[in-house]
């Protein structure tokens, strides 16, 4: 039989016992993976410029050079592997700092199995967004949106050693259709912050960094797409469908009690879910609209009649752009597999889950009879993922959410 290539992954912690006890938890993975440890910074960026890793998990705090300058010095000098800070010092400011160069966060202690489902999943994500069938559908496309000049400056500021608030919302405020548009999503009720909105900067010091880019790629992306030909879609419904799943993702994740950085991925991917549509439509627009048809004559999911007349889906496509502009790994999973959440593996309330019952339900909401309406595909993928018993609960969330807005 032909061996399996193992994927290499490197831990970085400068307490050895630590090593030494995830190396033995971790031994059922031995098989896929191929373990490597470092004590330092120094010890660590010697593996990465020997070896080929696909993902980088680096303790926060340790003498010298920490985690943070490791994780800056590889996504200079291999920005192709993941990385993960895996710690139990974690804050504003140091997020702020962090949120470029880090791919995923985790808490230290971690429990096993979160932590190599968690590799397990990133190294399979890799896999997909490479895969060569969506290779060779990106290399149909005329251009990729590009992300704009904002988030471009936002990103520059983020890169620095001591990013601020305050030049964040000056970035923002450069752009004044930009500031326009996040000032007013931002000061709908759907956020219920104490009190209106009027700069960019209180905007982000509110809602956080992460939050703040969404909304700028989300408004960007739409305002681009304005003047497509697309006949057979309507923008303006595709962004409300957007906006409010986004809405409802992270309405229904502070119900279930998620940690703040979940919620504000599951209002991330929501917003941006859908944008691969813009960019088959845009790029492909005639089978595109052969796609439209089939799903519409076979009763096909739009995914699976994407995949069949185009040979890839819109998810995986937008998937692909998000990672391409460096959004955070469970932001691009979870529109990976926005369709298909069972595939996650993470249960009832994963992020893709959560975004996955939040459209669906966004589809609904002028319905009379409610999740009765839900169709037999979207129930048997919510069962798949173990969600149906608490989509009545989710739907009255979201209701709720509606009457706020």
């Amino acid at each position: 039989m032909p061996q399996t290539t193992k994927h290499n992954v490197l831990f970085v912690d400068d307490e050895p016992e630590i090593l030494a006890a995830l190396k033995d938890c971790l031994d059922p993975y031995q098989d896929a993976w191929q373990m490597h440890f470092a004590e330092s910074c120094d010890d660590a960026l010697a593996v990465l410029d020997r070896e080929t890793i696909q993902v980088l998990i680096t303790d926060l705090q340790m003498p010298g050079k920490d985690g943070a300058h490791l994780l800056a010095e590889a996504r200079r000098r291999h920005p192709e592997t993941a990385r993960v800070i895996m710690s139990g010092f974690y804050d504003k400011d140091t997020a702020l700092r962090l949120v470029c160069a880090t791919h995923q966060y985790l808490p230290k202690p971690c429990e096993t199995e979160r932590l190599g489902n968690t590799i397990s999943r990133i190294i399979r994500l890799r896999e997909m967004l490479s895969s060569e069938t969506l290779q060779r559908l990106v290399a149909r496309i005329k251009s990729l949106p590009s992300p704009p000049v904002v988030y471009t400056q936002l990103m520059e500021e983020l890169e620095k050693d001591e990013p601020e608030l305050e030049k964040i919302g000056q970035v923002i405020s450069r752009d004044p259709a930009m500031s326009s548009k996040i000032l007013q999503l931002v000061n709908s009720a759907y956020f219920g912050l104490p009190r209106e909105i009027s700069h960019p900067s209180e905007a982000t010091m509110f809602l956080g960094v992460d939050l703040i880019r969404g909304l700028v790629l989300m408004a960007h992306v739409f305002t681009q797409f304005d003047n497509a030909k697309m006949a057979m879609f309507s923008i303006d419904r595709l962004m409300e469908h957007c906006w409010l799943t986004g809405v409802f993702a992270r309405s229904i994740a502070t119900a279930e009690k998620l940690d703040s950085r979940h919620c504000d991925h599951a209002f991330i991917a929501g917003l941006l879910h859908d944008i691969g549509k813009l960019i088959l439509m845009a790029n492909l627009p005639q089978l595109y609209a052969e796609a439209v048809k089939l799903a519409e004559t076979r009763k096909l999911p739009m995914s699976a009649a994407e995949a069949e007349v185009i040979g890839c889906n819109h998810a995986e496509m937008g998937a692909y752009l998000l990672g391409l502009w460096g959004l955070p790994d469970p932001v691009v999973e979870a529109v990976a597999f926005h369709n298909s959440p069972a595939e996650c593996e993470e249960g009832e309330c994963s992020v893709a889950t959560v975004v996955f019952a939040a459209s669906e339900l966004e589809q609904l909401k002028d319905s009379m009879v409610g999740i009765k309406a839900l169709s037999a595909a979207s129930v048997q993928e919510l069962e798949r993922a173990e969600a149906m018993p608490f989509i009545e609960r989710w739907w009255e969330i979201t209701q709720r959410s509606l009457k706020r807005g």
